[in-house]
């Protein structure tokens, strides 16, 4: 094959790659990556033809500083867009896509770039607020975050224990642990945040004086509050009948339980009609021996059964005795307000909904 004919085959395969990829529900960046090599053959193949209509187009002479400055032309281009962007280099993005917004809401901002500068914001803080060792909630309590930080880090499921909380871009675009989590901390002011580039990559908190989130419920046998939930995970985005749903909870332990009790989480429709439903011992293990102060994350699998209409399926959690089937009742820890016995905590989509909204919708919580 010709030169022509083999850059043709590889634009081809680029092509194709990128065709496939649109196909599936996922669409992060990196999985473009096997198309970057032959990009890069591709380029190197056209830098050495112009190189050669260079060489064939002038004298004798003129063709070795032709070529020099040629090479020179392209390291620089490539210079003059990474440069500007060292240490961070996964902050450049193709002007193409836009303004700073427009990347923002194209792309998926964040793979922990400026997490060091987070990092070195709060080990002064402490020194400045006379902290001994404190804990910070990060998405990288083992990574770019925690390599930097001179205290503890926990996950941000975890923040009952941390006295600060990075909280990331792709954090806030992703809803991630959970959409009332970070509709919590869009509420708060943050101390302050890492901006790169013009796009804001973090935001750190305070957590020492932050109020309660109106997630965060108390369950007892009696007047002595005994578990509460601290946090929540929740599957991101829609999911279609036949897919089932993960869950994961944050329970604490406050006090002694005696008996072992039951949790159920379970999915009902506008209707209150359930369409899915798990219980047992939270964390598979008996609460009579849950130790106080301990943090356990209870898993459940919701399946989503064929035919379930489109819509929005509310997510509740309650606890009860197993004997007696009767409920615990359930406080929000924020306000000391009962709820429900079985407490509406978040919502998911199931298939797409029948008619768009007019307007804008307000968060359910």
């Amino acid at each position: 094959l010709g030169m022509q004919a083999s850059i043709l085959l590889l634009m081809l395969f680029v092509l194709g790659f990128w065709l496939l990829m649109n196909f599936g529900a996922k669409k992060f960046d990196r999985y473009l990556l096997p198309v970057y090599p032959v990009l890069d053959l591709g380029a190197g193949l056209a830098y050495v033809a112009a190189a050669g209509w260079i060489w064939q187009r002038r004298s004798l002479q003129a063709r070795g500083r032709g070529q020099l400055a040629f090479l020179a032309l392209i390291i620089g281009l490539q210079a003059s867009l990474a440069l500007p962007h060292y240490p961070y280099c996964l902050t450049y993005y193709n002007p193409l896509l836009g303004d700073v917004q427009a990347v923002i809401n194209v792309m998926q901002i964040g793979r922990g770039e400026g997490a060091n500068l987070a990092a070195q914001y709060l080990n002064a803080q402490a020194t400045i607020d006379n902290r001994s060792a404190p804990t910070a909630a990060s998405a990288f309590p083992n990574g770019p975050f925690s390599y930097f930080y001179a205290g503890r880090t926990v996950p941000p499921t975890f923040w009952t224990l941390a006295d600060y909380a990075v909280v990331y871009a792709q954090d806030f675009q992703r809803r991630m642990p959970s959409p009332r989590q970070i509709a919590w901390f869009e509420r708060l002011t943050p101390m302050t945040q890492i901006d790169l580039h013009g796009i804001e990559y973090a935001r750190i908190y305070d957590l020492s004086a932050a109020p309660l989130p109106t997630f965060v419920t108390t369950w007892a046998q009696g007047e002595t509050p005994q578990i509460r939930l601290n946090a929540y995970e929740l599957t991101a985005g829609t999911v279609h009948p036949g897919e089932s749903i993960r869950t994961t909870f944050y329970l604490e332990n406050l006090a002694p339980i005696a008996d072992d009790l039951n949790v159920l989480v379970r999915l009902v429709g506008a209707d209150g009609s359930e369409i899915a439903r798990a219980e047992g011992w939270p964390w598979g293990a008996p609460t009579s021996d849950w130790p106080v102060n301990e943090i356990r994350p209870d898993g459940h699998t919701l399946p989503i059964p064929e035919g379930t209409a489109p819509g929005l399926y509310r997510l509740e959690i309650g606890f009860y005795e197993p004997a007696s089937q009767a409920t615990l009742p359930a406080i929000q820890s924020s306000t000391d307000e009962q709820l429900p016995d079985l407490v509406p905590l978040d919502f998911i989509q199931v298939g797409d909904l029948p008619t768009a909204p007019a307007v804008a919708l307000e968060p359910p919580y």
